[in-house]
């Protein structure tokens, strides 16, 4: 009788152990847990408890991770690699849909140029990380947008970060601007910010011709020719896009304003002089106001007042920290050889063109100083250099720049 007991506990047993398996193949065949319909054993689902909840919590997403899922389609599970376009070209990746940190990131949606610019209001931030703003020798520069009034008159400028700076520095200043009605051009400087992918060939797949992704590109990793095509090739680059913007009648290019901050000022000046060069070719000659935010001493500013440029109707400005030495020695420098360039004035009455601020703070601190009240000093700059007697108001189309 014993016996009988033990063998009829132990074909219980079994028979529960082959419903359960039967239970999680069909969940697992229907995509979904057993309903109340399906249940057929619910002495065996007593005895096992656990084991259904850890099956059933396997089985069933939670809305966060069904969302995230669904973000995360196979074309960016590997970080770094190139995406497919539609017309099967490559673009820069930006990694996975999470940061490092863990929160989750929505990739950038690239909208095209002229629908991006007709849809935002004056002070709306455009991005720009359209396939056109990809240069020359293929690195993508990115940067930001504001169309300001977006007429044929509208006064444009260009905002240049310094080293280890990017384009959200300047945010707060550029959304004044442009309330005000001025259009902003702010660029992230190769090897900076976002514009840091430059596109490569690569071989190691044996295609022909060979698969272009993009490389990581930092300006720690400069070497002279990189800084070279900083200063002088992505000026003109950018003043293409403005030339493109003015054949628009969204800005008056022959207003422009460069206004640069540490060695950002290094590179408004490069990018000036690159505008009013002296050449047999007329390569713009647009820019009507150069400002200066705490310059770093470099030997570009000599060349601004050694013969090699005539940008002797160019207006200058420099701001700068008095109480750093070092800034300060830098500016006085600096404001000598943009006073020699005013070659139109008697020497007698060249004044060096610096704003002293009694205090340590230099860039982009110093901008943001409530006692000095840079920004409103900066638009009335940019406002007086564009209605100025010498800059050219007349809108015209500018034809063949190249």
């Amino acid at each position: 009788m014993k016996r009988s007991v033990r063998e009829t506990a132990f074909c219980i047993a079994v028979l529960a152990a082959l419903l359960f398996a039967a239970e999680t193949l069909y969940a697992g065949r229907t995509g979904r847990p057993r309903s109340a319909a399906d249940e057929s054993a619910p002495a065996a689902e007593e005895a096992a408890p656990e084991a259904e909840n850890s099956s059933n919590a396997d089985k069933t997403e939670s809305p966060e991770s069904a969302e995230s899922a669904k973000a995360e389609t196979p074309a960016e599970s590997n970080e770094g690699e190139p995406q497919a376009d539609a017309d099967g070209g490559d673009r820069p990746r930006r990694g996975g849909p999470h940061g490092r940190d863990g929160r989750r990131m929505e990739r950038e949606p690239i909208v095209p140029i002229d629908q991006a610019i007709e849809a935002a209001g004056k002070s709306d931030p455009i991005s720009l990380n359209q396939p056109e703003f990809i240069t020359e020798d293929q690195v993508q520069l990115r940067g930001i947008y504001y169309k300001g009034d977006a007429d044929e008159q509208t006064t444009p400028v260009i905002l240049l970060h310094g080293k280890d700076g990017k384009k959200e520095d300047w945010q707060n200043l550029a959304k004044t601007l442009a309330e005000r009605g001025v259009a902003v051009l702010v660029p992230d400087l190769r090897g900076y910010g976002e514009s840091t992918a430059a596109y490569v060939e690569d071989y190691s797949f044996g295609g022909n011709p060979p698969m272009i992704r993009p490389n990581h590109y930092r300006a720690s990793d400069f070497g002279s020719s990189d800084w070279d095509a900083m200063r002088y090739d992505d000026g003109h680059f950018w003043i293409r896009f403005l030339v493109y913007l003015h054949n628009q009648k969204l800005i008056n290019i022959r207003k422009l304003v460069l206004v640069g901050n540490g060695y950002g000022a290094v590179v408004a000046a490069s990018w000036l002089m690159e505008d009013w060069k002296a050449s047999s070719s007329k390569k713009g000659q647009f820019a009507r106001g150069l400002l200066l935010i705490s310059p770093e001493a470099d030997p570009v500013f000599e060349k601004l007042g050694s013969g090699k440029t005539k940008a002797g109707k160019i207006a200058y400005k420099i701001y700068v920290g008095t109480l750093l030495e070092e800034r300060m020695n830098a500016a006085e420098s600096i404001g000598l050889q943009l006073a020699k360039e005013k070659e139109s004035t008697p020497e007698e009455e060249r004044k060096v063109p610096i704003e002293k601020c009694q205090t340590e703070r230099q860039g982009m601190a110093l901008l943001k100083a409530s006692s000095f009240n840079m920004p409103e000093q900066i638009f009335q700059f940019i406002t007086e250099e564009s209605q100025s007697e010498t800059t050219p108001t007349k809108w015209q189309a500018i034809k063949n720049f190249e």
